[in-house]
């Protein structure tokens, strides 16, 4: 598979401007659920199922993406399931998603400086963002997911480094899912 392009900024804030719709609507269907347990064993679906309802539609898209791009390994795909794991129990609002892609594009270290604020109930969804994909791999490990998935979940947000294919295909599925 070749390797993905880069969305421009506007392409960007078009993508997040329609998973904002889509989460004021985040209706899981039975094909969805069907995927996730076509893909995951009981311990990760149990996990999965775990996460919010817009953290699954989202994860489902990611996993949908990979999938019809040719990239079919269990470990991408449980990993594309799980990737937002480590956001469970927190509470995102449409508000929130929106501001942290903002502020990852125009201001990172504004970003950095809210999410130090974690037990600020109105500041604590962007701390739990820059930690999610560290907790996220251990709750994965915990449930009994592979070293590889993990991996994959832990590092889906790092810059730093070659990726290699499979970890740049998952983070090109969650730019544009």
């Amino acid at each position: 598979m070749g390797k993905p392009t880069d969305h421009s900024a506007a392409e960007k804030v078009g993508v997040r401007v329609g998973r904002f719709i889509r989460s004021a609507h985040p209706d899981l269907s039975d094909l969805d659920r069907a995927l996730a347990e076509e893909w995951l064993p009981d311990e990760l679906l149990v996990l999965f199922m775990s996460q919010s309802e817009a953290d699954q539609r989202h994860a489902v898209s990611v996993a949908r993406l990979l999938l019809r791009s040719g990239y079919a390994s269990r470990d991408l795909v449980a990993a594309a399931l799980l990737h937002d794991v480590g956001k469970r129990g927190a509470n995102f609002t449409p508000w929130h998603r929106t501001a942290i892609v903002l502020l990852e594009a125009a201001a990172p270290a504004l970003l950095r400086r809210l999410a130090r604020w974690e037990r600020n109930r109105l500041l604590a969804p962007f701390a739990v963002h820059r930690k999610h994909a560290a907790e996220g791999a251990v709750l994965a490990l915990r449930a009994g997911s592979s070293e590889r998935t993990a991996a994959l979940i832990r590092e889906h947000h790092q810059s730093d480094g070659e990726p290699d294919e499979e970890l740049q295909m998952l983070r090109w599925a969650d730019d544009r899912a």
